[in-house]
């Protein structure tokens, strides 16, 4: 009996440290999409827009997005 509650107790602990973990990588996820659209939007707002220049941010944007999470 003691043995499962022991179990439990470490079952119930690796649960919580991983939902922690989660929740502290999609944090980070979070602040660096937010910082690629503050980034992305700086640029936007500092050129000439063109349908040009904003596809190109744009692919520029999605590969700077792509690479982060590989």
């Amino acid at each position: 009996a003691n043995a499962n509650k022991k179990a439990s107790e470490i079952l119930e602990d690796a649960r919580r440290d991983a939902k922690l973990e989660n929740q502290k990588q999609r944090a980070q996820f979070e602040a660096e999409i937010t910082d690629m659209v503050l980034s992305a939007a700086s640029k936007i707002s500092a050129t000439a827009h063109t349908v040009q220049t904003d596809r190109e941010l744009y692919d520029r944007f999605i590969e700077e997005a792509s690479n982060k999470n590989e």
